[in-house]
């Protein structure tokens, strides 16, 4: 995602430098936007509008997880393209050992998850530093996942699709070509451990409900369609 606050304030800074007077008035806020109280001038009144409102949400990262079945790669591809965000897939990033222990309905323990999450992190910050903004599907269970997958950083944000037991068992066994097992859903749950800050959106809606959900929750302001 393309910082369009920090573009534009260089760009008035350039052309409408600061009095040097009025230079100690200004101050950060703590998440990164420059307000200007007390300045008049006009386009440093600009400055301030975009600090405040194009400024205000800066998710760059955005995490469905949840238990298999839980809709993550359909919802995921919904809310990207809603977004105009790039979309990737956890389930893709599988070395093939993992995809081959899960055909076999044998679950994956901490270390088979290992280089996977750290493929899945390497991923996200590659994209950060490129400026695209990203929604990512990933079961991410477990705290210690969680806490993998998101680092230091302060503008990702999870999204825990949650959904009874039955509800995605029977989501499950309507599956064919996925390779995760139906009998493998219950082990998921016992370690299922939401993080407490993530957003909970009930999966037992349409898809179109849910991603407005979430834009709504999140503040994401978009132009209807």
């Amino acid at each position: 995602m393309i910082n369009y606050y920090l573009i534009l304030k260089e760009v008035i800074d350039k052309c409408f430098p600061l009095p040097s007077d009025l230079k100690p008035f200004i101050k950060a806020s703590e998440n990164g936007a420059i307000s200007y109280p007390f300045i008049n001038h006009p386009v440093h009144y600009i400055s301030f509008w975009i600090s405040n409102t194009l400024h205000r949400n800066m998710i760059n990262s955005i995490i469905l997880m949840g238990v298999s079945g839980s809709g993550k790669t359909t919802i995921g591809h919904a809310l990207s393209e809603e977004l105009g965000w790039s979309f990737f897939d956890g389930d893709d990033y599988h070395p093939p050992e993992n995809i081959a222990k899960m055909s076999q309905g044998i679950p994956l323990d901490d270390r088979d998850r290992q280089k996977w999450l750290e493929s899945l992190s390497t991923l996200l910050s590659i994209q950060k530093a490129s400026g695209e903004a990203s929604v990512l599907a990933c079961s991410a269970l477990k705290r210690n996942y969680q806490e993998q997958l998101r680092g230091n950083r302060k503008d990702l944000k999870f999204v825990y699709l949650a959904g009874d037991f039955d509800l995605i068992l029977e989501r499950m066994q309507a599956r064919r070509k996925h390779f995760m097992r139906a009998q493998m859903l219950a082990s998921q749950f016992e370690i299922l451990e939401p993080p407490p800050d993530a957003l909970v959106i009930n999966t037992d809606q349409p898809v179109a409900t849910i991603v407005q959900e979430i834009l709504k929750a999140l503040e994401f302001d978009l132009d209807p369609h």
